[in-house]
C-alpha cells in the first residue's frame, strides 16, 4: 500500500509540474520516480503528457523522458514500447526523416525485443522514404540489416528483405535489387521470386534504354514490354486490394493492371508501334472503367483513376 501511495504521489507531482509548465522540474521528477511507478501507470503518464505537448520546449523534454524509459526501464516493457513509438511518431509529425533514422538506430542500440523493433521499423520505414534524403534511406536499410540478424522467424526476415527491396527500388538500383532477390532465396515464397526477378529486369531494361541509342534502345524497350506483359498474369491473381505505402492509395487489381497496361502502351508508342500501343491503351481503359465503377467518387483512388484514364492517348505518334 505504501508503495502504491508513493507511486501515485510521484505521478501526480509530475503531471502538476508539467501543467504549470515547470518542464525541467517535471522531467527531473519523472526520471527520479519512474523506477517506483508501475508499468501501466507510466503508460498513462505518457498518454497524458503527450496530449499536453505542443511547444518546442515541451516536445524536447517529452522526447528526453521517452528516451530515458527506453534506456533504463526495460523491466517495464509496456511503457518502454510506448515511449519508443512516441519518439518515432514525434519525428514523423515534425517531418524529420533524419530524426526517424537516428531514433530507429537508438532503439536498435538499446536492445528492444526484436519483434518490437520489427513492428516499429515496418511502421515507419515508408515515412523515412517519404520524408528523408537518399542518405537517410541508405542508413535505414543498414539498420534493417542489423535487425535482420536478430530475427529468428523466416516470415520476419522476409518482411525486412521486402522493405529493403522497396527501398532499393525507389533509388532505381535495379542491379542491387536483383542481387538482393538472388541472395535471399531461402526467405521468399515459392511463386514470389520469379515474379520479382521478372519485374526488376523489366525496370532494369527500361532504365538502360534511357542511355542506349538506335536498335539497342528499341530492343531494351521491347524487352521491358515483354516482361511487364508477363507480370500481368501475376497481378491478375490478386484476391484483395493492396496498399501503396508511399501514396496511401489502395490499389485494386484492375487499377494496377490498367496502370501497367498504360505503361506498356506508352513504351510501344515511343518505339513507333502505334497498333500495339492502341491495343494496350484500350486494355488499360477497360480495366480503368471497371475499377472506377467499383470506387467511391469521393475517394482519392477515384481521382487517381480518372487522371490515369484521361492520360491515355491513342492518336498518331
Amino acid at each position: 500500500k505504501q508503495g502504491e501511495l508513493k507511486a501515485m504521489v510521484a505521478t501526480d507531482r509530475t503531471l502538476l509540474l508539467w501543467k504549470l509548465t515547470r518542464l525541467s522540474d517535471a522531467e527531473l521528477n519523472f526520471v527520479k520516480t519512474a523506477p517506483i511507478v508501475p508499468d501501466g501507470e507510466l503508460q498513462q503518464i505518457l498518454g497524458q503528457l503527450g496530449g499536453q505537448t505542443s511547444t518546442p520546449e515541451s516536445i524536447a523534454a517529452f522526447n528526453r523522458m521517452c528516451e530515458y524509459l527506453v534506456k533504463n526501464m526495460k523491466d517495464k516493457p509496456g511503457a518502454c514500447q510506448d515511449a519508443a513509438t512516441r519518439l518515432l511518431e514525434n519525428a514523423k509529425k515534425a517531418g524529420k526523416g533524419g530524426d526517424l533514422v537516428r531514433r530507429l538506430e537508438f532503439l536498435l542500440k538499446n536492445d528492444l525485443p526484436p519483434t518490437t523493433l520489427l513492428n516499429l521499423y515496418s511502421t515507419y520505414f515508408y515515412d523515412v522514404m517519404a520524408l528523408g534524403t537518399r542518405a537517410d534511406l541508405i542508413n535505414t536499410l543498414a539498420i534493417g540489416n542489423k535487425l535482420f540478424a536478430k530475427l529468428d522467424k523466416v516470415e520476419d526476415k522476409r518482411t525486412i528483405r521486402i522493405l529493403e527491396l522497396d527501398g532499393i527500388f525507389i533509388m532505381d538500383d535495379f542491379e542491387g535489387a536483383l542481387k538482393l532477390v538472388e541472395a535471399n532465396r531461402n526467405v521468399w515464397e515459392a511463386d514470389w521470386e520469379p515474379m520479382a526477378d521478372n519485374k526488376i529486369r523489366a525496370h532494369l531494361a527500361l532504365k538502360n534504354s534511357k542511355v542506349a541509342t538506335g536498335e539497342k534502345q528499341k530492343e531494351l524497350k521491347l524487352e521491358a514490354v515483354r516482361r511487364f506483359r508477363a507480370n500481368l498474369a501475376y497481378i491478375a491473381k490478386w484476391e484483395d486490394p493492396q496498399l501503396e505505402p508511399l501514396t496511401g492509395l489502395i490499389y485494386t487489381k484492375e487499377m494496377y493492371l490498367g496502370l501497367n497496361l498504360k505503361r506498356i502502351g506508352d513504351i510501344l508508342k515511343s518505339v513507333g508501334d502505334d497498333a500495339g500501343a492502341e491495343t494496350a491503351f484500350k486494355e488499360a481503359e477497360a480495366y480503368y472503367k471497371k475499377a472506377i465503377s467499383e470506387t467511391r467518387p469521393d475517394s482519392r483512388e477515384y481521382a487517381f483513376i480518372k487522371k490515369m484514364n484521361a492520360g491515355i492517348y491513342t492518336g498518331p505518334s
